[in-house]
């Protein structure tokens, strides 16, 4: 327990002088408003940490290689839009396909919506999510998020395309 109040201590202080550098004008209302929001925030994030201790690889696991594939995903998916934008070029392979992203489903739909190439479309309570792809071709970003067949709830379908 003094280890967590120490914790909330150092986080709500850190956060203060945050506050205190982002502000124009240091008045005592400001510096008391910022106290006030950075124990709540220190608090919050001292439970938050303590929660997720919980889940060594939980939900985030992958989420540093998801990161790192984004910038390259949207470029390539741009890429290929434009491609298909052409006179006498489509989407050609356009469609649905599934992914079996398990925990990751809430920040990976997220990450894969936000390309051009690629939404979510629904998500199954087991993780698989249906996605609609404007290219033929499994992004990087949907090959790092897309779970092989055993590693999640089997629910009779593979992470390939439908």
């Amino acid at each position: 327990m003094r280890s967590a109040t120490v914790e909330a201590v150092l986080w709500a202080a850190l956060l203060w002088v945050l506050y205190l550098v982002l502000i124009s004008t240091v008045t005592t209302s400001e510096c008391v408003v910022g106290a006030v929001a950075a124990v709540l925030g220190g608090a919050f994030a001292t439970a938050l940490r303590r929660a997720a201790r919980h889940w060594p690889t939980g939900p985030v696991r992958g989420l540093g290689r998801a990161l790192a594939l984004w910038p390259m995903t949207l470029a390539t998916d741009l890429a290929g839009l434009c491609a298909a934008l052409l006179p006498g070029r489509g989407p050609g392979g356009a469609g649905f396909r599934t992914l079996r992203m398990g925990e990751r489903a809430a920040w990976g739909s997220a990450l894969l919506s936000a390309t051009p190439g690629s939404y979510v479309v629904a998500v199954e309570p087991d993780g698989t999510a249906l996605v609609h792809a404007l290219l033929p071709r499994r992004s990087a970003l949907e090959q790092a998020l897309d779970e092989p067949s055993g590693a999640s709830e089997p629910s009779g379908e593979s992470g390939g395309g439908r």
